[in-house]
């Protein structure tokens, strides 16, 4: 079987063509039809917070990620999730799971233990910070 999970940021439940019949979003919506949708699951209003429990499973109060990381008083370089809690991705890979990401990471990366590849994602694509300029970015 192949899942497919994604964490999209400030995207209410009214914002895709599946609850919401004026919004067209096709093939979001066949994803839906034929898959597990999480329609009682509420997330923290931050970005940071929400990713780190999914990842962990923990509260982000017990991993220093309750506020936003552009938020923290730390710089976000030295913010992220100590790599002794394991990641969702890394429980996979235990069990042969090819995991896969895309886009914004935003769980720290001040070494790369705490990157990404590291923490059990086979490839990565994408920055690791909270945003990125998407017009001018080069490689």
């Amino acid at each position: 079987p192949h899942v497919v999970f994604m964490l999209i940021d400030d995207l209410g439940h009214n914002d895709l063509g599946y609850t919401n019949s004026r919004i067209k979003s096709p093939v979001l919506d066949n994803l839906a039809a034929g898959g597990v949708k999480l329609d009682r699951y509420f997330t923290y209003r931050f970005c940071s917070p929400s990713r780190s429990t999914i990842m962990t499973g923990r509260q982000p109060y017990h991993l220093g990620q309750q506020t936003e990381m552009n938020l923290n008083p730390t710089p976000a370089i030295a913010c992220g999730i100590s790599p002794e809690y394991d990641f969702l991705p890394a429980l996979l890979k235990r069990a042969n799971v090819s995991t896969h990401a895309l886009g914004k990471y935003h769980l720290g990366f001040q070494s790369n233990a705490y990157t990404p590849t590291y923490r059990g994602f086979d490839t990565y694509l994408g920055y690791y910070s909270g945003a990125e300029e998407h017009f001018t970015h080069y490689k």
